[in-house]
C-alpha cells in the first residue's frame, strides 16, 4: 500500500480543522483542548493541500498512461456497470460534504444530526457493486 508521506499529517490537520466546532461536546478533555489550542484559528495546513495535489496528479497519471497503453480502447465496454457505482458514491458523499460544510461554516452547529453520519457512511455502499466485476 503506497501512502503519500503527507497523508497522516493531512488527516490530523483536517481533524483539527473540524474539531473546533466539536470542542463543546468533548467532555472532560475540553479544558485540556482549550489550553493547548488557545488562540489558534482553524485552518487547513499545507499537508492537506499537498495531499489533494498528490492525489490529483496520481489520478491524472493513471488516466494518461491507461489511455496511452490502450486500456480504454474499446469504449463500448465502459458502461454504467463501471461508472454507475462511482457516480452514485460521489453524489452521496458530495451531498454529505456540502451539508456538513454548510452546518459548520454558516450555521455554526455544535452538534450534527444523526442522519448526516448515515449519509456519510452510506456513500461507500454503492462501491460494493464493483465487486461483481472481479473474477475471483
Amino acid at each position: 500500500m503506497n501512502i503519500p508521506p503527507s497523508a497522516l499529517p493531512a488527516c490530523e490537520e483536517w481533524y483539527e480543522y473540524t474539531r473546533h466546532v466539536r470542542v463543546f461536546t468533548t467532555g472532560f478533555a475540553t479544558e485540556e483542548y482549550k489550553e493547548k489550542y488557545l488562540g489558534r484559528k482553524p485552518r487547513i495546513g499545507q499537508t492537506a493541500w499537498l495531499l489533494m495535489i498528490t492525489i490529483s496528479l496520481e489520478t491524472a497519471a493513471i488516466l494518461k498512461y491507461s489511455l496511452a497503453l490502450g486500456l480504454f480502447s474499446n469504449a463500448t465496454t465502459f458502461d454504467a456497470r463501471f461508472w454507475g457505482p462511482w457516480a452514485t458514491s460521489a453524489t452521496l458523499f458530495l451531498s454529505y460534504l456540502s451539508i456538513h460544510c454548510w452546518l459548520f461554516f454558516y450555521r455554526r452547529a455544535l452538534r450534527y444530526p444523526g442522519w448526516l453520519d448515515v449519509l456519510k457512511w452510506s456513500s461507500a455502499i454503492p462501491l460494493l457493486l464493483l465487486c461483481r466485476l472481479y473474477a475471483f
